[in-house]
C-alpha cells in the first residue's frame, strides 16, 4: 500500500481511495492466523487499520459543487479461513454513519456513493437498506468496481443507476481490453450542476487512449 501511495503522490490531481477485497490479501495464510469473533475477524480490523494508516479513513465524504460524494468500505468477511470468503455489505455502524452524513445533504444535490462491491450483484440486506436511503435523492447514483468489465445497471426498485467500473489492469491481469471489449483504463465523467452530462473511457494503452476508441469487437 505504501508503494501505491508513493505512485499516487506523483499524479498531478487528487486521488481518493475506496477499500477493495484485494486490500485484505496481505493478511492471508497460516503465517498470520485469523481468529474470528461473533461480529468480525481480525482480518477485517488488521487490513482496515493498514489501509487507514496509508490512505485515510474507509468511510468519508466530501462536496464538489452540487455533488456530495461518499466513499465507503462495503466488504464483509464471512470467515477467517485462508480463502477469506467475503460478500458485499455494511455494518450497523456504517449504516448509522451514512444516515447522519446524508441528513446534512439537500435533496436537490447529486449524491454519488463510491464502493468496491457492486450493488447489482449483492443480495445483502444491509445493501438494500442503503439503496432505500439513497433512493430519497433524485440524482443519486453509485460508482462501484471489482469486475473486469463495465456494466451500467438501472436498479429500478430504488430509482438508482449504478456504474460498475472495470479493472484498470484489464482482463486477468494485464491486457489491452476488458472482457467486454472496452479499453482497460479509466472512466471519465463530466458533471454539470447535479447531473452527469458526459461519460467515456480513456485507455491506458496508446492505441486505446483516444476518445474515439470506446470498444473493440
Amino acid at each position: 500500500m505504501t508503494t501505491m501511495r508513493s505512485h499516487y503522490s506523483k499524479v498531478n490531481m487528487p486521488v481518493f481511495q475506496s477499500m477493495g477485497n484485494h486490500d485484505y490479501t496481505f493478511f492471508r495464510g497460516s503465517d498470520n492466523p485469523l481468529a474470528a469473533d461473533a461480529t468480525s475477524s481480525t482480518a477485517q480490523l488488521k487490513a482496515q487499520r493498514k489501509f487507514e494508516d496509508t490512505f485515510g479513513p474507509v468511510n468519508y465524504s466530501f462536496n464538489r459543487g452540487s455533488v456530495h460524494i461518499v466513499c465507503m468500505r462495503n466488504i464483509i468477511y464471512d470467515s477467517a479461513t485462508d480463502n477469506l470468503d467475503y460478500h458485499g455489505g455494511f455494518t450497523d455502524e456504517q449504516y448509522e454513519w451514512l444516515l447522519e452524513d446524508l441528513a446534512e445533504v439537500g435533496k436537490d444535490k447529486m449524491v454519488i456513493l463510491c464502493v468496491h462491491i457492486p450493488f447489482c450483484y449483492s443480495q445483502d440486506e444491509s445493501m438494500r437498506e442503503v439503496l432505500v436511503m439513497l433512493g430519497r435523492y433524485r440524482n443519486a447514483t453509485i460508482f462501484s468496481g471489482h469486475t473486469h468489465f463495465y456494466r451500467g445497471v438501472e436498479l429500478k426498485d430504488y430509482g438508482i443507476f449504478e456504474h460498475v467500473h472495470s479493472a484498470v489492469c484489464g482482463q486477468w491481469w494485464w491486457t489491452n481490453v476488458e472482457n467486454d471489449g472496452v479499453p482497460n483504463g479509466y472512466n471519465v465523467y463530466r458533471i454539470d450542476g447535479s447531473g452527469i452530462k458526459d461519460a467515456y473511457f480513456v485507455g491506458t494503452n496508446d492505441a486505446f487512449s483516444d476518445r474515439n476508441c470506446q470498444m473493440r469487437i
